[in-house]
């Protein structure tokens, strides 16, 4: 009989996960995404940029990085995502006006 161990990335103190360690995870996920994008959306008008960005499912790529990870560590990532994700638009956004 095998006994399948499921590891973690993120630690957990007093058997909560860390939620500053998956934070701080989210972010660095959320600003190498953008960097990358940057490299594309450096030569479209702003306007198409925003679309863009707002088709991006960030929440799916976030669930298909931590896929072996507890629910409770992928909802807080997703949620940070998101915020960013909608800050950095909302950012967009007040050029455009």
């Amino acid at each position: 009989m095998f006994c399948l161990y499921k590891l973690s990335r993120f630690e957990k103190i007093d058997d909560k996960y860390n939620y500053e360690q998956i934070e701080n995870w989210a972010e660095n996920f959320f600003f190498n995404l953008l960097n990358m994008f940057n490299a594309f959306f450096v030569h479209i008008e702003l306007a198409e940029v925003v679309l863009r960005m707002e088709a991006i499912p960030f929440t799916e790529l976030v669930v298909e990085q931590l896929e072996n990870e507890n629910e409770e560590v992928i909802k807080i990532a997703s949620n940070k995502v998101e915020e960013l994700a909608t800050l950095e638009i909302d950012f967009m956004k007040s050029y455009l006006d």
